[in-house]
């Protein structure tokens, strides 16, 4: 079983993962979505190998800050959960590209969300955000982000206009109406860049 490379436990009514999944180190990828867990063990931390981790349509109310000891993971999925915040080390796992963490109840992004350098997708939408911390708008590399519903009071700053390599942008009209004009104008003027209105 330690050589496992790939585990779907996708849809089993699991309520508990056991703390022996950290014995499973050459796991690349771990699917444990659309189940019943309200947590995850910290051994999850030893999955040192893993590139991607879905964790969604669970009961989630916190992550275990070990998490932030993947440094391989490349996907992250934490959609449709009961998730308030991220823990700091979210921000250690500097080979992510895609994360989802929309459909829950955050309020706050670490500040440390700024050291996903490599991050490409972010899917933050549906989620109870007051604001975006300034560290946020250092991830100029992003080509695909939803901030649809984040927040209801949620205001976009002009950092986005730094957002160069973005290429769609999912946003709802109330958020896009307080937005920085830059992203109607780029819209109008640049072909290989859409804002899609939720």
């Amino acid at each position: 079983m330690t050589e496992l490379k790939v585990l779907n436990l996708h849809d089993n009514k699991l309520t508990k993962i056991p703390a022996e999944i950290g014995q499973l180190v050459n796991l690349e990828k771990l699917i444990i979505s659309r189940n019943d867990l309200t947590e995850l063990p910290p051994e999850i931390g030893k999955l040192v190998n893993l590139k991607k981790l879905s964790v969604k349509a669970n009961k989630l109310t916190v992550l275990p800050k070990e998490i932030g000891q993947m440094k391989m993971l490349e996907e992250l999925w934490l959609s449709q959960n009961n998730l308030t915040s991220l823990p700091d080390e979210i921000g250690d796992l500097q080979m992510l590209s895609h994360l989802y963490i929309d459909y829950n109840e955050i309020e706050l992004l670490p500040n440390k969300i700024g050291n996903l350098r490599n991050l490409r997708h972010f899917v933050i939408g549906r989620n109870r955000l007051k604001t975006l911390p300034p560290e946020f708008y250092t991830l100029t590399g992003l080509i695909v982000l939803d901030i649809s519903y984040s927040g209801p009071k949620l205001q976009i700053e002009t950092g986005i206009c730094d957002f160069r390599r973005l290429e769609t942008l999912i946003i709802d009209m109330a958020t896009l109406n307080f937005a920085p004009r830059c992203l109607e104008i780029r819209a109008n003027s640049l072909d290989r860049f859409s804002i899609v209105i939720r």
